[in-house]
């Protein structure tokens, strides 16, 4: 199986358990299933080879993971930090871009 083939399949993983988020009630589940569909989606871009975005997505299912037990916004700064961070150092393409804009939008 090519390395596209597997990062389509892992994409289409992701967005099955993030039309699961929908069905669920409590905030913990919603947040521990968007960590996993993160997980796949970072997963989907490093077979792709899109390193700035897998370790975008990858901090951001570290943000979703501590949403699950903190809302403080200490740790809002430094997740969008993190992902500024990130970008700045592995950037290679325009296109990094639009994934640190995403990033930094659904951090705000």
């Amino acid at each position: 199986m090519s390395n596209f083939a597997i990062s389509q399949l892992l994409a289409g993983l992701a967005l099955v358990l993030d039309v699961v988020t929908f069905q669920l009630k409590s905030r913990s589940a919603v947040l521990l299933c968007l960590v996993s569909s993160s997980l796949l989606i970072s997963a989907h871009y490093l077979y792709l080879g899109q390193k700035t975005s897998a370790i975008i997505v990858g901090i951001s299912a570290a943000r979703f993971l501590t949403a699950t037990f903190s809302i403080r916004t200490l740790y809002r700064n430094f997740y969008l930090g993190a992902a500024l961070l990130a970008f700045l150092t592995t950037a290679v393409a325009w296109n990094d871009l639009l994934v640190l804009l995403a990033s930094l939008c659904a951090t705000y």
